[in-house]
């Protein structure tokens, strides 16, 4: 039973077979928990994790073109402790934040703002880490050259006019600045190896 809950806040198309076996539950006429199937969105702690200076990068701090958002989130009870206490992160920007949006490299979804966040973004702030921004990834993370995201080209920070990788493009160059700590990216073809050869 807790799987389809969970499926609706992870896949849409997990969602439509949910909705699908609602459908066809209440076609038979048998009422089970499907037919109460409502979409889960799990809380976001904003008191403990309150996002601020939410905006679209400037020139000035985007000279490479790696940011596709800047925010400052972090926990208001600074932990003493943990693995990533005072560490800075991007996040590709495919990865919810909410109250920041989302272009997922593209135009299409600009008006786009997630309400919750990824469980990765909750264990980062949990863990003392500093949440600066989101990373530009390609178009809808389908490309490997750094030229294809709806804010335009990602630079390569050690030769101009050279590809930057991708689609995790803004990632690898973020941290190659030394803008950020670390960044997550995703590698659903190659995204994160790249930068290792790039």
């Amino acid at each position: 039973m807790k799987s389809i809950g969970s499926c609706l806040q992870c896949s849409t198309m997990l969602v439509r077979r949910c909705l699908r076996w609602k459908v066809l539950i209440l076609s038979l006429g048998k009422v089970t928990f499907a037919d109460r199937c409502t979409d889960y969105i799990p809380t976001v702690d904003e008191h403990r994790f309150p996002r601020e200076n939410v905006r679209f990068p400037s020139k000035e701090e985007n000279t490479h073109g790696a940011w596709a958002w800047r925010c400052d989130v972090k926990d208001a009870k600074p932990a003493t402790s943990g693995l990533l206490v005072g560490k800075t992160f991007a996040l590709k920007d495919m990865i919810s934040v909410k109250g920041v949006p989302m272009l997922m490299g593209t135009k299409f979804i600009r008006d786009y703002v997630p309400d919750m966040d990824a469980t990765l973004v909750t264990r980062i702030l949990e863990a003392g880490g500093f949440i600066t921004g989101k990373a530009v990834c390609e178009n809808l993370c389908h490309s490997a050259t750094s030229h294809s995201s709806g804010t335009g080209i990602v630079e390569n920070p050690y030769c101009n006019g050279y590809t930057s990788g991708g689609s995790s493009s803004g990632s690898g160059v973020l941290v190659a600045l030394g803008e950020v700590w670390g960044s997550v990216g995703a590698d659903q073809g190659g995204s994160m190896c790249k930068h290792r050869r790039v």
